[in-house]
């Protein structure tokens, strides 16, 4: 992790491989105050061995939003039928 001098925010981070050239690095910019704190609006990472990198760009970024738990269930298909882990043998 390398952090800015004068600011003390984390840039950039990278994670290095066997032979200890970094294969995924994560570049950190735009700053933006949250209720939380500063919280990077870009995020860049890249892979060195696939040459490939993806972009991140938040515009409005609620940290910590309360969420309802129905988004993260699923409701049962009316043509599904429901079987006991049992029944699933194995």
């Amino acid at each position: 992790m390398t952090f800015d001098l004068q600011t003390g925010l984390p840039v950039r981070w990278h994670r290095l491989g066997p032979d200890g050239s970094p294969e995924l690095s994560a570049a950190f910019e735009n700053f933006s105050r949250t209720p939380a704190g500063l919280f990077p609006l870009k995020i860049i990472f890249e892979s060195a061995v696939q040459q490939r990198s993806l972009e991140i760009a938040y515009e409005e970024p609620e940290i910590n939003a309360a969420l309802p738990s129905e988004l993260f269930s699923q409701q049962k298909p009316a043509n599904a039928t429901e079987l006991p882990i049992e029944a699933l043998g194995g």
